[in-house]
């Protein structure tokens, strides 16, 4: 007796992944009652970085292509951020070695044209 395998789109999975977040029960017990896979949810969940500590996912009330661009667009926000906080923090380093530089009396900069 051969069993027809089931396939689930990302919207389907987050769904599943949300309703096991809220549920509260064991990953075993949700995936049985589902008839899931031992591992599914575990593996639909490293795919898409969410761990067991992770709050619920608002599922999206509109088509799932405004989701994920939503999605995209708060990665591209955070990744803006976090580049803005890495420029501070390279120009705080120059301005370190300046300092140390003019305090201590020592070159630290490398030499345009030193030989390596």
């Amino acid at each position: 007796m051969t069993t027809k395998r089931r396939t689930f789109n990302d919207a389907d999975r987050l769904q599943l992944i949300n309703e096991y977040l809220v549920s509260g029960e064991s990953k075993e017990v949700f995936q049985a009652k589902r008839r899931l896979g031992h591992s599914v949810l575990s593996r639909w969940m490293l795919n898409f970085g969410i761990s067991e500590q992770t709050k619920p996912i608002q599922m999206p009330k509109t088509d799932t292509k405004n989701y994920y661009e939503q999605q995209l667009q708060d990665e591209i926000n955070r990744l803006k951020k976090e580049l803005e906080y890495e420029k501070l923090r390279s120009k705080a380093f120059e301005t370190m070695i300046s300092v140390a530089e003019e305090e201590l009396k020592v070159d630290i900069r490398k030499k345009h044209g030193a030989k390596q």
